[in-house]
């Protein structure tokens, strides 16, 4: 069959032992002739054609080939020493037959659905979650790569489109794949839901909000559900759950309902019955605003408690387009760390003291970036990947988990570290002996500046280029 829509092609040339993406293509749709067409210097490239994951045509297939002085050679699938020939200059490429794929139905048993969310994971293992996902076409068929898939017993499982009231999840079902090919075709059928609620807060429903769900086993230990229902205008959500004890999460909505995350009580589901469990969020006795330099800037904030390493959270919030949080914590001492969205680094505030039946308010107002770094290879040479830079505050009487940071593709570390001495402990991926070892720094904010860097253990002073710090790996 000529597959004309529903298929790209993703094209890769080498440089040493990488291969780095090049271009990308779609077949054109209007003349229907399922073509591909790429002008390409010398080199050794890689072909990988790919189907929409919600296609039936198959799943993905890789070809190499060189070009050399504009002339295609060699074009062959991957590990195959045999060479295909162009058709009047054209090469006919072909996918591979789908691992696993099927057909998801509504609950009716005979209409396809649209959108599904499809599920996999080894039956070998007792992780809940989920190894890969794809979505249902809109016929409700979908496939899983090849890729993706080894031989072996595998779980599949779909689910409703995330906001539909009226269709939940299947039943899973156990696909056995032999030579890269599924036992049986994976035809699934959504139930009606089972497990239903309203979110709401102190003005009233919270529509658009997230709910996930977590199950309880009879030691009070629980596991995350790996699903997730965004409510409606007037906050309704609807979930198919197997039997057992359930608790519904929901998220901070100040903007509509006026609360914050809230967790229902204990919500049993059995055979046959449908369960009812409505989330009620909680006014907020704590407010306030993120800025880094004077700017308000979107994060989400944890509240830890002041114990040593600081790693146990009693609350956490994300912040509006305005900075602006919010939650309800008991009566404490809290350090606030926010998470930054545009650079992944965490970052620690001051403390926020929060009294009983009291409101309080914890702006965050942090230095603008007041510490730069790099980090040399223990033979030279900067470090851009695979390095992690955790960062704990060091008090009078115990050290606070302040998180981690990530550096550019330059290798640049960038932070806004209020006024305190920390500890930033550096350790490489894997154990590449050219990379080096950890290593730790001490650092110094007063005032809002670096006053001292040095490595532990050594009273030399580290002194700024340009602004960057240079740290090393030790050997």
């Amino acid at each position: 069959m000529l597959q004309t829509t529903s298929v790209y092609s993703s094209l890769e040339i080498k440089s040493g032992n990488n291969w780095n993406s090049t271009c990308c293509s779609y077949p054109d749709e209007t003349l229907r002739d399922g073509k591909f067409e790429n002008t390409l210097i010398n080199g050794d490239y890689r072909l990988i054609v790919r189907p929409n994951n919600s296609s039936v045509a198959g799943s993905s297939r890789t070809y190499t080939f060189t070009v050399e002085s504009a002339t295609v050679k060699n074009f062959s699938i991957l590990g195959s020493s045999e060479t295909i020939s162009p058709v009047s200059g054209i090469y006919t490429t072909k996918l591979t037959p789908a691992a696993i794929s099927g057909t998801i139905y509504k609950s009716n048993g005979t209409t396809g659905y649209a959108n599904a969310r499809v599920c996999m994971r080894p039956a070998s293992t007792q992780n809940l979650w989920w190894r890969a996902c794809t979505q249902s076409n809109e016929s409700g068929k979908y496939t899983m790569d090849q890729s993706w898939v080894t031989d072996g017993l595998w779980e599949i499982q779909a689910f409703s489109s995330g906001g539909d009231l009226t269709e939940g999840s299947s039943l899973i079902d156990s696909i056995t794949v032999t030579s890269g090919l599924g036992s049986k075709v994976g035809n699934l059928t959504l139930r009606a839901p089972n497990f239903t609620g309203v979110v709401s807060g102190p003005r009233g429903a919270s529509p658009n909000n997230y709910i996930s769900i977590r199950k309880y086993f009879d030691n009070g230990e629980y596991t995350w559900i790996d699903s997730y229902f965004q409510s409606d205008s007037q906050g309704r959500y609807a979930f198919t759950l197997e039997p057992g004890r359930y608790r519904a999460v929901a998220g901070t909505d100040m903007v509509v309902a006026g609360g914050t995350t809230a967790t229902s009580a204990e919500c049993i589901v059995t055979a046959g019955n449908t369960t009812t469990c409505n989330i009620a969020l909680i006014a907020p006795n704590v407010t306030g605003t993120v800025r880094i330099g004077g700017t308000a800037v979107s994060a989400s904030v944890e509240f830890l408690k002041e114990i040593n390493y600081g790693k146990e959270q009693v609350g956490s919030s994300g912040t509006d387009q305005n900075g602006n949080y919010a939650l309800n914590v008991p009566a404490g001492t809290y350090r606030p760390r926010i998470y930054l969205y545009s650079s992944g680094n965490h970052i620690l505030g001051p403390p926020c003291v929060v009294q009983a039946n009291v409101n309080a308010t914890c702006d965050i107002n942090l230095p603008a970036t007041n510490i730069r770094f790099k980090v040399n290879k223990a033979l030279g040479g900067t470090i851009t990947t695979g390095l992690y830079a955790g960062f704990t505050l060091k008090t009078q009487t115990i050290e606070i988990w302040a998180g981690s940071a990530s550096n550019d593709g330059n290798g640049l570390f960038r932070g806004s570290l209020i006024d305190g001495t920390y500890r930033i402990n550096l350790s490489p991926d894997g154990n590449d002996v050219t990379v080096g070892t950890s290593s730790v720094y001490s650092v110094t904010v007063e005032s809002g500046t670096v006053t001292s860097f040095t490595l532990e253990g050594s009273t030399t002073q580290l002194v700024a280029t340009a602004g960057v710090f240079t740290l090393s790996l030790n050997p």
